[in-house]
């Protein structure tokens, strides 16, 4: 039996194509952000309730941060780590 191989076509691009692409990255991620926040905000429209709403995002890096608002008093708190997720929402129930 013969192996089998794949061959993938490669270009080379030039220097000024790729600082381009570098630029256009983080470009991407804030707009991937961005949607993700809409989405959520469209959701909370639509499926209003009066529950504190958490979901978690992940940064550029890949590390998760939390997110949270409290639809009754239109507090939110973005991009924070799990335990200070936690003490916002106890400090919501407190109010």
């Amino acid at each position: 039996m013969q192996p089998q191989y794949r061959y993938t076509q490669f270009h080379l691009i030039s220097a000024e194509e790729l600082q381009e692409q570098r630029h256009l990255q983080p470009f991407k991620q804030r707009l991937k952000k961005l949607t993700q926040n809409a989405v959520t905000w469209i959701r909370a429209q639509l499926f209003q309730s009066s529950d504190i709403q958490v979901w978690h995002t992940s940064t550029a890096n890949g590390t998760p941060v939390w997110n949270a608002q409290d639809p009754k008093t239109q507090r939110a708190i973005y991009g924070v780590s799990e335990a200070d997720i936690r003490r916002w929402i106890e400090q919501s129930h407190r109010t």
